[in-house]
């Protein structure tokens, strides 16, 4: 009884359409597994050399206090954009040097101080900047193509002196100029509300 119930049970199988058949072997082998969707690579903006960029001292400077080969900090004031996707975020950290400095004297000297601007930070990379243009309400008010500003020289610089002395007081901005290019990723742009487009 029992054969004849498996013979009967192989020739219903032998007898069903392939097609409603389950997958079969090599069908199975043939499959290929589904691919997680990769994310697009970031956008890419090139910074020229010469890119003017704002930035903003994050310490006071005196001919009365600092000295030569003092570093100073400096943080990018405003955030770089393109197209309405930000570049680098406000407050990026770069540095700053005196490369000559003397205090006021007596009979009228007037104190000296040469700062250069050396780099800054942008999303993990060092880039060199060069040139400091201070500026007081949104105006420029010294443009040095020598990549140095010499506060006491300039007429219209005469906002940082203090009784013989140059005084620059933290949160003076000025802009600086990239001396290389730089290629940075972009993050997505945002609406109104912060959320990625």
């Amino acid at each position: 009884m029992l054969v004849s119930t498996v013979v009967v049970l192989l020739c219903a199988l032998a007898q069903l359409d392939p097609a409603q058949a389950g997958p079969s072997a090599a069908a199975i082998s043939d499959a290929k597994p589904a691919q997680a969707p990769t994310a697009p690579a970031p956008a890419v903006v090139r910074l020229a050399a010469g890119t003017p960029v704002e930035v903003v001292l994050a310490e006071p400077l005196s001919s009365s206090i600092n000295h030569l080969a003092d570093t100073f900090v400096l943080r990018l004031a405003e955030p770089i954009t393109s197209n309405g996707a930000e570049v680098v975020a406000a407050g990026a950290r770069g540095q700053g040097e005196v490369i000559d400095v003397a205090r006021a004297g007596i009979n009228g000297k007037q104190g000296k101080l040469i700062i250069s601007a050396r780099y800054l930070d942008l999303n993990g990379r060092r880039v060199r900047i060069r040139g400091m243009t201070f500026m007081a309400s949104g105006k420029s008010h010294v443009d040095l193509a020598t990549g140095v500003l010499m506060v006491p020289y300039v007429g219209v610089a005469s906002m940082f002196i203090r009784g013989g002395e140059i005084e620059i007081p933290e949160g003076a901005r000025a802009v600086v100029k990239l001396a290389e290019d730089v290629d940075l990723p972009t993050t997505a742009p945002t609406d109104q509300t912060g959320k990625s487009q």
